[in-house]
């Protein structure tokens, strides 16, 4: 399964499948571009999706939308799932990373030593100091 998520104002998130190079769904429920997506790992069965100042998280299943994490001031413009656990981060143009328990939907954390946008979140199973020495 490929999520993609176009620009200039395209609400849209679309998922496929590259096999058949079929779109097998649509989610349009944002209000303005989408400007990241990122499925949960390992099973890929929750998808983030980045659009204004807030965060859709989408059953991939069954096509629907199971919440909407609102906290950021500024446009988020990057989601990922930390690996293997069910919280997500969320960088925004408020200079801040947010961090959810996609369960509950609770914001857990947030990262605010930034001086300017943040434009890309990633994730790794790495302790804060393993392999940094």
């Amino acid at each position: 399964m490929l999520a993609s998520a176009g620009g200039n104002g395209n609400p849209t998130v679309r998922l496929w499948d590259v096999a058949s190079q079929a779109e097998v769904a649509a989610f349009r429920d944002h209000e303005s571009e989408v400007r990241s997506v990122s499925f949960s790992a390992p099973d890929g069965a929750i998808l983030a999706s980045a659009s204004s100042r807030l965060v859709k998280l989408w059953d991939v299943a069954a096509r629907e939308e199971l919440a909407t994490l609102d906290g950021h001031t500024g446009q988020v413009t990057s989601v990922a799932f930390l690996p293997g656990s069910a919280v997500l981060a969320a960088g925004s143009s408020d200079r801040s990373v947010r961090i959810w328990e996609v369960a509950s939907g609770k914001e857990i954390a947030t990262l605010e030593e930034h001086t300017n946008w943040i434009t890309s979140v990633s994730a790794t199973l790495c302790s804060s100091r393993e392999g940094l020495d």
